[in-house]
């Protein structure tokens, strides 16, 4: 709870890289990528990672997550694959950190602010590092925007080892409007990964599917 929190300190102990840091959230939609934050119980002071240096007051603060470290969220990689089969002849791209049109990414009300994103039928393919030990997400289907129709897909989950494919999950129907169901899977041994998104109710109607907070993590024993 926030109200337990005095201090938060974020140094630049972080691992180096693209992308080292965290992003940082205000309540006026304002979403910063920052080398370095510290919140105390009067502010919270933000340097980004082009050295602009920041003071706000610690209630306008509503969102920070880490990036890096021991985890590579999967947005910030280009995948080994990707495939789109079209339910009549449109082809949708990938999204990246945004929904395959490049709206933001809205689950419920909520904005989230990494995620794969894709619109059925897709595949998706993406290289295992070989102390990456699992792989971590939330399933959703993004709210429609703009008037458009409510989704529903099935999520699969498969490892490739060796000459095998392993599946490691599928989902229920999902659907618009319900919330993300987390999936933590074991992927030790694995070269590759493959996403997959399958239609459910109607056809393509909505289909936007979202791997929110979609990484790779190495877990120490």
């Amino acid at each position: 709870a926030v109200s337990r929190v005095s201090v938060v300190s974020l140094a630049n102990a972080i691992a180096a890289g693209p992308t080292a840091g965290c992003l940082v959230g205000l309540d006026d939609g304002s979403v910063l990528v920052a080398e370095r934050v510290r919140v105390t119980p009067r502010d919270v002071s933000i340097v980004t990672t082009d050295s602009v240096r920041l003071v706000s007051k610690r209630d306008e603060l509503v969102f920070l997550q880490p990036l890096g470290g021991r985890v590579r969220y999967l947005s910030d990689a280009a995948p080994r694959d990707y495939r789109h089969t079209p339910y009549f002849d449109l082809r949708w791209p990938l999204g990246r950190d945004a929904t395959p049109l490049g709206d933001p990414l809205v689950v419920r009300g909520r904005r989230y602010a990494k995620a794969v994103a894709c619109h059925a039928a897709a595949r998706i393919v993406y290289a295992v590092a070989d102390d990456e030990s699992r792989f971590q997400a939330e399933l959703a289907v993004a709210d429609p925007l703009r008037g458009g129709q409510p989704g529903s897909v099935v999520f699969r989950v498969f490892a490739v080892r060796d000459s095998r494919v392993d599946e490691l999950y599928t989902s229920e129907t999902s659907r618009s409007g319900e919330e993300p169901v987390p999936i933590d899977l074991d992927v030790r041994g694995a070269a590759g990964l493959v996403l997959i998104v399958d239609f459910a109710d109607r056809g393509d109607a909505g289909d936007d599917a979202l791997w929110l907070d979609a990484r790779m993590a190495r877990v120490r024993d």
